[in-house]
């Protein structure tokens, strides 16, 4: 099925919801909020692209050379909200029933984009 099939996961209402429900989720867990969400509905793939300030831990480990337990650590916020994640996204997009999301496994993906040692904002990619 494409997403032209299917009128709600074509729809901008959609992705705005998503877009919505993912930052608000971001700003619950970091406590920080999203500058700018953006995100997109290809098929069965929903990808969220969430602009935001890294924490002030963050900012100082980035300063020190620690990008790698950054991602690590929001790889694992990811992973054990995954249900959180998929939840939200189902609300949005109302699969029908007997279609899950869930049984696609997403995998969470965490990239900090466009990132410099003295960075405070950062662009991050979750699927």
């Amino acid at each position: 099925m494409s997403a032209g099939d299917d009128p709600i996961l074509d729809s901008d209402a959609a992705m705005a919801a998503i877009s919505e429900q993912l930052s608000a989720i971001h700003t619950e867990f970091y406590g920080t909020p999203v500058a700018r969400a953006t995100t997109h509905i290809l098929d069965d793939l929903v990808v969220c692209v969430l602009d935001i300030e890294l924490m002030v831990i963050e900012q100082r480990m980035l300063l020190l050379g620690h990008d790698e337990t950054i991602l690590a650590l929001r790889h694992e916020v990811q992973s054990a909200e995954r249900l959180t994640f998929t939840a939200a996204v189902e609300r949005a997009t109302r699969p029908p029933r007997g279609r899950v999301l869930e049984q696609y496994e997403p995998r969470p993906a965490v990239r900090l984009r466009g990132v410099s040692p003295r960075a405070r904002h950062c662009r991050y990619t979750g699927t």
